[in-house]
């Protein structure tokens, strides 16, 4: 349990200084111009740009150097909203495959030992992977599923551990793209939206309030559910 916590304000934490990185990294664009300038640069650059836009989301799904939204954004804006969302989920799919090969071929043969030596010592993941690994097509997709669309659930984490711990092909693959499509969708219309700020300001302003209204509820939920265990503890 105490593990699990560290993992959790780990997560939080690291979602924090990717959300302040993300906020840095639209008013740096902004400010030199470079959030209009990229997207209309992509547009003119014919098949050119649209290689370029696939290119910069295998590379982001690879290695996370600048905030997804914003790439989903360029592509939006630059391609229209249907081929920039298409483009934005190729290019995402495209990297998380990469990941999983790179992970099964080169990293599990690698730290080969050091993995079983980890496996041992926590035998409740070593049967969480057991169930996985062995599991047949429709119960290791649902297993994968429900991870890749958790928001906490580090989407290159879950390709190096997939590939690593010895998840086949298929229902990787297959709960990838169902997992990735709904997230990659609200990603590439946020994006688009926040590029078109002025004619989607009453639109923006709507999401922006009903995000924070499902925030505020989950964070009353959890207070009242920790109020509640609290209460118990004191009974006993």
């Amino acid at each position: 349990m105490e593990r699990w916590h560290r993992y959790q304000r780990f997560i939080g934490t690291g979602f924090a200084i990717i959300a302040l990185m993300a906020g840095c990294a639209i008013v740096w664009f902004h400010r030199t111009g470079l959030l209009w300038a990229i997207p209309k640069y992509l547009r003119h650059a014919g098949i050119w740009g649209i290689l370029i836009s696939y290119g910069l989301v295998v590379l982001q799904s690879i290695i996370p150097y600048a905030p997804f939204a914003l790439l989903a954004g360029f592509n939006t804006a630059a391609h229209g909203f249907w081929l920039g969302f298409i483009l934005s989920f190729a290019g995402v799919i495209t990297g998380n495959l990469i990941l999983f090969v790179l992970a099964k071929q080169l990293v599990g043969w690698i730290f080969q030992g050091k993995l079983e030596s980890v496996w041992d010592k926590h035998p409740k993941l070593q049967v969480i992977r057991q169930k996985v690994v062995h599991a047949k097509f429709w119960s290791a997709f649902s297993i994968l599923f429900i991870l890749r669309i958790q928001p906490w659930v580090p989407s290159s984490l879950l390709d190096i551990l997939s590939g690593t711990t010895g998840v086949k092909f298929k229902p990787f693959f297959f709960s990838t793209l169902a997992g990735q499509a709904p997230s990659v969708a609200a990603m590439a219309y946020l994006g688009h939206r926040l590029l078109n700020i002025q004619k989607y300001k009453k639109e923006i302003i709507l999401f922006g309030g009903i995000v924070l209204l499902i925030g505020l509820v989950y964070l009353l939920w959890k207070l009242g559910r920790k109020y509640r265990i609290m209460q118990r503890w004191t009974r006993l």
